[in-house]
């Protein structure tokens, strides 16, 4: 809100007519009993797109409550259907002659209006009293509620500056290709409006290894700048993010030392095993070299058996 600090007595003027409507409109809304009263609009400003048609903006809707009114600004479409395309809520009963409200701007679904979005305004109340003693939602048609088209102003969609981090960039500013990048702008006489449209350059020639056409491509390329990655650690993926995590557990420390590399270590010198394991390894040991010696004692009496009955056969041959 701020105050209308200008030609104060044309304000006063347009509390006894219509004024912002059209002389061609009534104000009178959809059902017929409630007619706009004269001093509560006492003007109004729309900066709206290029795109725009200054003369199909209308009063659309008034919420006349005890302490409060809204205020609602429509938009006639070629196809006779309507959208509202900015509002101003909670305007005080009380509210100050020829006090100034913001228009705030209705997001638009449909990308054929989406720069409505971005469209401000002012309106001016005179007087409230007459309104709220009228307590409703009223609507009005575009033929009642249709706006003086010098009350609308075209062009807000201009580029004002270009940001990049906490760069703020304004006034001349020139657009350079860079590698593999095309700019190709293109200017259309019927809208004033210059389009530039970025692309890949496939046939130009740079440091790259391959040319950027697709998304193999730009893969092929980052594995010949940087190599090719890890995909998976013994079959397991890599989180979300892309992402491994190595971890040391039980006095196992995991460093990378270097640019690349890691480095797995045991800083608590602390054994594999207790004592009682190696009891059992001891003992598990004896074992082994009893049936080692059992083993032995066979074989060398096998051997002694052998030999005794070589000597007999050689004996049964003479």
């Amino acid at each position: 809100m701020s105050e209308y600090i200008v030609l104060q007595e044309w304000l006063d003027q347009n509390s006894t007519r219509n004024f912002p409507l059209d002389d061609s409109a009534g104000g009178l809304d959809t059902t017929g009993y409630f007619s706009l009263p004269p001093p509560l609009l006492v003007d109004l400003f729309i900066c709206a797109p290029l795109s725009a048609d200054p003369d199909k903006f209308f009063l659309a809707q008034v919420v006349a409550r005890t302490r409060f009114i809204d205020i609602a600004i429509g938009y006639l479409k070629p196809d006779l259907t309507t959208i509202t395309v900015a509002k101003v809520t909670g305007i005080p009963a009380d509210s100050a002659r020829n006090t100034t409200y913001q228009l705030e701007p209705v997001a638009q679904s449909d990308p054929v209006y989406r720069e409505f979005g971005l469209s401000t305004g002012v309106v001016v109340i005179g007087s409230c009293e007459q309104t709220i003693q009228h307590p409703g939602q009223w609507n009005f048609t575009y033929a009642q509620g249709r706006i003086v088209s010098a009350r609308v102003s075209r062009g807000l969609s201009v580029v004002q500056s270009i940001s990049n981090g906490t760069d703020i960039f304004t006034g001349n500013i020139v657009l350079k290709e860079g590698s593999n990048v095309r700019l190709t702008p293109s200017y259309d006489a019927l809208t004033d409006t210059t389009t530039i449209v970025i692309s890949a350059d496939i046939g130009g020639t740079d440091s790259l290894a391959y040319p950027l056409v697709d998304d193999a491509s730009i893969l092929n390329n980052l594995v010949a700048e940087y190599g090719r990655p890890i995909a998976t650690i013994n079959g397991i993926k890599p989180d979300p993010s892309f992402n491994f995590t190595l971890t040391g557990l039980d006095c196992t420390s995991v460093t990378a030392p270097a640019s690349y590399g890691i480095s797995v270590a045991n800083p608590c010198a602390k054994p594999c095993c207790d004592k009682s394991m190696l009891d059992n390894a001891y003992t598990a040991l004896s074992e082994l070299n009893l049936r080692f010696a059992r083993m032995e004692a066979y074989y060398t009496e096998l051997s002694r058996n052998l030999n005794d009955l070589q000597a007999r056969l050689v004996a049964l041959q003479l």
